[in-house]
C-alpha cells in the first residue's frame, strides 16, 4: 500500500465559510461549524469567553455581543489568524465521536487530509502544518486544494461527463478560482484566482437593501443578523439571467419567489420585482457593478484556457467545465457561462458547463475518495508529509510546491 492508498483518515475540509470534519469511511462529515469565532464579555463578571460557529441569540443574553469582536481565520480565503483556526479545530474535533480517545494525550491516531485554497502561500501552509503536527500530534498530513478534490469526486461519480481533461471553477465564499485539469491531474501552474466571492455578493446585497430602505438590517441581539438574513434572501431570490438587460426589462413579469423572513423585516418590499435579484449574481460576469476592478469569471476561464503555451483556446478543456462552490448553485449559472464561452469560441467548439453533484460537500467527499484510493493520480492532488519527515526537517518540507 502506498501513502496515497486506501486508508482510514480524518478528512478536514477547512473552508472559509464552514469547517467540516469526519472519517473517510463515513458518508459525510460528522462535525460541521461556521468558521467564525465570537468572543463576547459577560456583563455580570466581565469574563471573556469564546463561541464558535452559528451562535444562537439566547447564548448572547447578558453579554456585549453587539460590540464583541467577530473573527475569522481567513482573509481572502487564506488562513492568517491561526489562534482563531486552532479554536475552531478544537471545537470541531471535540464533536467527532471517538477522536483522540485511544491515548492519554488525546493525539490524533489517524493521518489527516486537509483542504486548502488554490495558490495557498507556502507560509500559510507551513504554519498550518505546524499546528496540525505540534498541537494535535497526527502521524501524517495530506494537503490539497479544495476545488480539485471536488472535481475528483465528480469524476468518480460520472467519469463520462467529468473528463480527465477539463476545468474546475470554484465559486467560493471568500474567493473564486479556475484550475485546469490535464490528464486527470490539476495543473496548478495555470490556475487563476478572482477576488469575487459569495461573501462579497452578500455584503453588496446588504448594502443595497439598507440604502433602498433607509435603515440598518442589524439587530442588537446578534452581530451577524443582517448578514445571515441577506444570505438567505440571496439563496431564495437571486438567479443568473441568460440576458442581463432583457431580465432587467422583464423583472415585473418574473416568477414569484418566497422569502417570508425578508418580507417581515422589509414590509412593502416587492421581492419579485427587486432589481437585486439579477444584479447581485451578475457581478460574476460584470464585476464593475460592485466597483471591483477584476476579470469576470468568463474572462478568467478564457485566460486559463489560453495559458497553455499554444496560441488560441485549449478546446479539450472546454468539454468538461465543472462549477463548484456555494455560488455555483445560482439558477442559470452553468447556462450563462456556457453561452458566453460559446460566443467567444470558434464555431463547432464543444463546450459543456455543468454544476457539481453537491456544491457544499463535494470537496470533503473528494478528499474522502482520495483517502479510499479512488482518485487517479492521487499524488498530484495532495502533498503528503509524515511525522518522521516533519520532525527531521520541519517546515522545510514545504520549501517547494
Amino acid at each position: 500500500m502506498t501513502v496515497y492508498g486506501n486508508k482510514r483518515r480524518l478528512v478536514v475540509d477547512n473552508g472559509s465559510h464552514y469547517c467540516r470534519a469526519g472519517f473517510s469511511d463515513e458518508d459525510g462529515p460528522s462535525s460541521c461549524e461556521r468558521a467564525l469565532v465570537l468572543r463576547p464579555r459577560r456583563r455580570e463578571d466581565g469574563q471573556v469567553f469564546s463561541l464558535v460557529g452559528e451562535v444562537p441569540a439566547e447564548l448572547l443574553v447578558g453579554t456585549d455581543a453587539a460590540r464583541a469582536p467577530l473573527k475569522s481565520p481567513f482573509e481572502h480565503n487564506i488562513v492568517i489568524n491561526f489562534d482563531c483556526q486552532e479554536t475552531i479545530l478544537d471545537f470541531v474535533f471535540s464533536r467527532i465521536p471517538g477522536l483522540g480517545e485511544g491515548n492519554e494525550a488525546g493525539a490524533l491516531e489517524q493521518e489527516v487530509v486537509l483542504t486548502e485554497c488554490v495558490l495557498n502561500p507556502r507560509a500559510s501552509r507551513r504554519t498550518m502544518a505546524e499546528l496540525i503536527f505540534e498541537t494535535y500530534g497526527c502521524p501524517g498530513l495530506h494537503v490539497g486544494p479544495d476545488c480539485t478534490f471536488a472535481y475528483a469526486h465528480n469524476r468518480v461519480l460520472d467519469p463520462e461527463r467529468v473528463r480527465s481533461d477539463g476545468i474546475v471553477v470554484g465559486l467560493g465564499h471568500s474567493a473564486s478560482t479556475v484550475v485546469p485539469i490535464v490528464s486527470g491531474a490539476p495543473d496548478l501552474d495555470r490556475a487563476l484566482r478572482m477576488n469575487l466571492s459569495g461573501m462579497g455578493l452578500t455584503t453588496q446585497l446588504q448594502r443595497c437593501l439598507e440604502v433602498k430602505h433607509g435603515k440598518s438590517l442589524n439587530r442588537k441581539d446578534h452581530p451577524l443578523s443582517a448578514f445571515n438574513l441577506c444570505e438567505r434572501v440571496k439563496a431564495a431570490c437571486c438567479f443568473v439571467a441568460r440576458d442581463y438587460r432583457e431580465a432587467l426589462r422583464g423583472l415585473g413579469r418574473m416568477p414569484l419567489c418566497e422569502c417570508p423572513e425578508a418580507e417581515d423585516l422589509l414590509p412593502g418590499w416587492d421581492v419579485s420585482a427587486a432589481v437585486e435579484r439579477v444584479q447581485i449574481p451578475e457581478i460574476y460576469f460584470q464585476p464593475s457593478i460592485a466597483g471591483v476592478d477584476q476579470l469576470s469569471v468568463t474572462d478568467t476561464v478564457e485566460a486559463c484556457c489560453s495559458a497553455g503555451g499554444a496560441p488560441g483556446w485549449d478546446s479539450d478543456l472546454l468539454r468538461s467545465i465543472l462549477l463548484t462552490g456555494g455560488s455555483s448553485r445560482f439558477q442559470g449559472m452553468p447556462q450563462r457561462l456556457q453561452r458566453e464561452l460559446r460566443e467567444r469560441c470558434r464555431v463547432g467548439t464543444q463546450i459543456n458547463v455543468f454544476g457539481s453533484a453537491d456544491a457544499t460537500l463535494d470537496a470533503w467527499r473528494g478528499a474522502a475518495d482520495y483517502s479510499r484510493g479512488l482518485v487517479e493520480n492521487a499524488g498530484r492532488f495532495a502533498h503528503f508529509v509524515d511525522r518522521a519527515t516533519w520532525e527531521e526537517v520541519g517546515e522545510n518540507c514545504y520549501s517547494e510546491g
